[in-house]
């Protein structure tokens, strides 16, 4: 019977010793797994703010794609219009009437300059 005491107690201490490295082993893991959480909570936000980062780059590149097609358009619209041009001599009601050819070519020069 001491002998079945002495192998009680000791299974007893044995069962205390692994529920306690178990609850050694379960701590350490849920402390892991407290750092993993906080890590991909930090991955996300990161992943987030690219995001939002790239939307806006996409939106810039859009906007500057429309201004880049606007002033293709406006510069072949103005090249048609130019291609058309004929000079002839200017009537006398014209020269007095009309700005002279300084400021006609001033203003021409104007038009034509890129935008």
């Amino acid at each position: 019977m001491k002998l079945f005491c002495i192998i009680l107690v000791l299974c007893s201490g044995l069962a205390f010793l692994r529920s306690n490295h178990m609850e050694i082993a379960l701590e350490r893991e849920r402390t892991a797994h407290a750092a993993t959480k906080m890590e991909l909570d930090t991955w996300k936000a990161q992943a987030e703010s690219a995001k939002l980062r790239a939307e806006a780059l996409a939106d810039n590149v859009r906007a500057c794609l429309a201004r880049e097609a606007r002033a293709q358009a406006d510069a072949s619209e103005r090249a048609a219009i130019m291609a058309k041009v004929k000079p002839r001599i200017r009537t006398n009601v014209e020269k007095a009437q009309v700005a002279d050819d300084e400021t006609r070519s001033r203003v021409v020069g104007r038009l034509n300059r890129g935008l």
